[in-house]
């Protein structure tokens, strides 16, 4: 019986999951602690807060994933991408087996062996086709999944969520223009308006009303103006990943936005623009798309990387 202890340090809030590994097939989550990210600072900080808290066993653990929200310099630096906190691998125990995983990659791991989904495009997935999965939540993560020469399906980070925003009409230059202002950005990128913040920006220049992301979704009902503009650019985030990842393994919708509110993407809407290309109309439609509805994906595609580091 193997023992690890799984973290997702986002951008909001930090998540702690207690696994157990045996003869099952899955890692089963037998623990589970919810932290805000804001006191966290450092690794020391990290450390403190994991040694505190008492509902978990700590050091008592086989493997520690920690899977962060930003890029992982030399497998043991990360500064979170939309938090003022610094994780340094250097700082912990040398007694404890701790890795960094990319949170997307976590979340990658997690969602292609998700059992509950909701299925928004039925297709056919391509035998040992790449999945590509992406998320809006505090930013907009990305992560492709490939299988290797042994059919080990492996994870890969992406930061695509930070590549320009490119307007297709005149209401989304203004869009774009009124974004760029409000932020006094020198350009708009993708996760400015696709992600939890976007979803307030984009409100605020449809109605001219400040509300914050979760006031926001209570007005998500389909009709609305904001409805409409959050699906589609939702829906061009997802199309312009499948086709830059070629993912005949299906599309998989994560993290906190869609999940929270699954009619942004489980609308006709979503599907007529995912599928939109001169090109590759039919590639497209033939792509599963799946959103992922579980709150903990992250920390249980954490878990399935320790697992699978574990018996390598």
């Amino acid at each position: 019986m193997m023992r690890i202890l799984a973290g997702d340090i986002g951008g909001t809030n930090l998540r702690l999951g207690e696994f157990t590994v045996g003869t099952e097939e899955f890692p089963v989550l037998s623990k589970l602690v919810n932290l805000p990210t804001a006191g966290i600072r450092s690794s020391e900080d990290l450390l403190e807060l994991i040694e505190s808290c008492a509902e978990l066993s700590w050091p008592n653990y086989d493997f520690v994933a920690l899977a962060v929200a930003g890029p992982i310099i030399g497998g043991k630096y990360c500064k979170l991408t939309n938090a003022d906190c610094v994780i340094d691998l250097e700082k912990f125990p040398r007694s404890a087996r701790v890795e960094l995983i990319n949170d997307f990659v976590a979340q990658a791991y997690g969602s292609v062996n998700a059992q509950e989904t909701i299925e928004i495009q039925a297709g056919r997935a391509a035998e040992s086709g790449t999945a590509a999965v992406i998320g809006a939540g505090t930013g907009l993560g990305k992560a492709f999944v490939i299988s290797d020469t042994n059919g080990i399906r492996r994870a890969f980070p992406c930061e695509g969520g930070h590549v320009n925003f490119v307007s297709e009409t005149k209401e989304e230059f203004e869009l774009q223009e009124f974004v760029r202002q409000k932020l006094n950005a020198p350009y708009v990128v993708m996760e400015h308006l696709v992600s939890g913040s976007g979803l307030s920006l984009i409100h605020e220049f449809v109605t001219g009303k400040q509300l914050t992301p979760t006031e926001v979704a209570l007005h998500l009902d389909g009709k609305s103006e904001t409805f409409h503009i959050a699906t589609k650019l939702y829906a061009v985030a997802a199309r312009n990943f499948a086709l830059d990842v070629l993912a005949t393994g299906g599309l998989y919708i994560s993290g906190g936005l869609a999940a929270k509110n699954p009619l942004l993407v489980n609308n006709p809407l979503f599907i007529e623009t995912f599928c939109r290309s001169s090109a590759y109309h039919s590639v497209l439609a033939m792509m599963p798309v799946k959103l992922i509805s579980h709150d903990d994906i992250g920390l249980v595609g954490a878990a399935h990387y320790a697992r699978q580091i574990a018996s390598r």
